[in-house]
């Protein structure tokens, strides 16, 4: 972290700017070890008066034991160039999560890998070319109940993602680090609405400089129950 520090105060400075990303999350738990997870995001720039980014993701989760978790999945991304001209990125890409608990903590380790191919705009056009990179990120978390309300549980997380690019053209391999704290409310069994705030510093390598992001998000996370599962 110290290295990364350093690189930052030798590079001029980026953009300082706001978001505000929404997202559904969808796990559908087809058997104790095997589940669907899919999320639909739309994210914006600057209020809402900038589109940036719209997505769906989906992944099949098989669950290894109580704490380890192997996931695989497509996405599918609009990048946004203009409010009218948006580009795709379909991103292929592999997942290990490893869980831990201790009384009301919970400690999440992710691990994942990922293939980008990215649609190339050349004046202001779409293409038909695509250019692919890998991006490794880690992610670690740390969850706490806070109290319960009645049958509605309260808790918190806070947590730290680093990400980092690998290809051939790449010059610098940092893609971004993101920090965040969340709120989190357990509407019912199924539903729990979290409001997160997230600070991203993020490599653009066209200015090579940083930019600093500050994210208002607001999730939903719906989960469905086959009511055939069992723990055959």
């Amino acid at each position: 972290m110290l290295a990364t520090r350093i690189s930052f105060s030798q590079k001029s400075e980026g953009e300082t700017y706001a978001m505000y990303w929404v997202g559904y999350y969808n796990t559908t738990q087809l058997h104790s070890k095997w589940s669907i997870n899919t999320d639909i995001q739309h994210r914006t720039k600057n209020g809402y008066e900038i589109q940036a980014q719209s997505l769906i993701r989906s992944s099949l989760a098989y669950k290894i034991n109580g704490s380890i978790q192997l996931s695989t999945g497509l996405a599918h991304f609009r990048h946004f160039i203009t409010n009218q001209l948006n580009r795709g990125e379909w991103r292929p890409w592999q997942e290990v999560s490893a869980t831990q608990e201790h009384d009301k903590l919970k400690f999440i380790n992710k691990l994942r890998v990922e293939q980008r191919f990215n649609q190339t705009v050349y004046q202001d056009a779409l293409t038909n070319n695509y250019v692919f990179n890998w991006r490794f990120r880690y992610r670690f978390e740390i969850e706490m109940d806070l109290f319960k309300q009645r049958t509605h549980m309260h808790s918190f997380n806070v947590g730290n993602e680093f990400m980092i690019n690998a290809a051939r053209s790449i010059g610098n391999p940092f893609d971004q680090n993101r920090s965040y704290v969340s709120y989190n409310y357990q509407l019912t069994d199924n539903i729990k609405l979290q409001l997160q705030y997230m600070y991203i510093i993020q490599y653009i390598a066209s200015r090579t400089n940083y930019d600093h992001v500050s994210v208002i998000r607001f999730n939903l996370y719906h989960t469905i129950n086959n009511e055939h599962s069992s723990n055959k």
